[in-house]
């Protein structure tokens, strides 16, 4: 920055005396005014729409009396106004943050859990191209875990759901740069297969299938005893099937019927031929 003449420093040291009068810190000599002049900022009264407000800005007198207000944000504005070095440079990095394709993304594991049940589940956010100031893992309002300075964060957490979905949302900010992302995790009710005499019998642990969005898959079951019939128990909150096979033929099922289980309904699905024990059945459902 140029030196300032005596005259310029006067000028500025008048405003700022009448600035910080009310302060109780006014600039007593032309030493003190160097040091703010030459420093980050000075003290200067805005006038708006009538209201005066004290702010702070670095300025520059320029000859002719003309003075330029150097402004260090990006949110200030003015066809007057100059643009600091520095909010250049975060403007750069935003421009190289945009244009490197930086993005926050999450995942979940596991992705589906059975309804109604607590389970644990691990929350992940990363962001790509750069590393971020700050990311977070939010449930709704509430931080669920953060980090400074880091590309990357996870954490486990415990969840009980009743609905269908549960999200969590993702935020990371770098250099001024805001990045979202988010991640659900499903719920649904248990499927069951398995070989029995009915389909209550069948309804235990042992025959849950995999926390799943979908009954379409292929089931494999051996038959214990002899008379037993194949069982496909589905909840009603995942949509039924249509069609059966095994080894590429059509395979008999009865009718669908329904039954109610621990309070949910499901949709049941039974071969419509007993077996004796040790037969293997893999019968592909969709």
């Amino acid at each position: 920055m140029a030196e300032f003449s005596n005259q310029q420093k006067e000028e500025i040291k008048e405003v700022v005396m009448e600035t910080l009068a009310e302060q109780g810190s006014a600039i007593e000599d032309l030493e003190e005014v160097d040091t703010v002049v030459e420093g980050d900022l000075v003290p200067v009264v805005r006038e708006e729409n009538g209201v005066k407000r004290y702010v702070k800005v670095p300025t520059e007198v320029m000859a002719g009396g003309v003075t330029v207000v150097i402004v260090n944000d990006l949110t200030t504005g003015g066809a007057n106004k100059a643009l600091s070095a520095e909010m250049g440079k975060a403007l750069n990095q935003k421009i190289e943050a945009i244009s490197s394709g930086a993005a926050l993304s999450m995942s979940v594991s596991p992705s589906v859990i059975y309804k109604g049940t607590a389970q644990q589940v691990t929350v992940s956010a990363s962001v790509s191209k750069v590393t971020p100031q700050t990311i977070k893992i939010m449930d709704g309002s509430t931080e669920v875990a953060s980090a400074s300075d880091s590309g990357s964060i996870q954490k486990a957490v415990s969840i009980n759901i009743t609905s269908n979905t549960k999200t969590y949302t993702g935020e990371a900010t770098y250099n001024g740069i805001k990045l979202d992302g988010s991640v659900t995790v499903s719920a649904r009710y248990p499927i069951y297969c398995g070989c029995g005499t009915s389909a209550s019998a069948i309804a235990t642990d042992a025959n849950k299938i995999g926390a799943t969005t979908t009954a379409a898959r292929t089931y494999s079951k051996t038959t214990t005893a002899n008379g037993q019939y194949l069982f496909i128990l589905v909840p009603s909150d995942i949509s039924g099937l249509t069609q059966f096979s095994m080894g590429g033929a059509p395979f008999a099922m009865d009718a669908e019927t329904s039954t109610t289980i621990g309070g949910v309904t499901y949709k049941v699905y039974k071969s419509g031929n007993s077996y004796n024990s040790g037969t293997a059945l893999s019968v592909k459902a969709e």
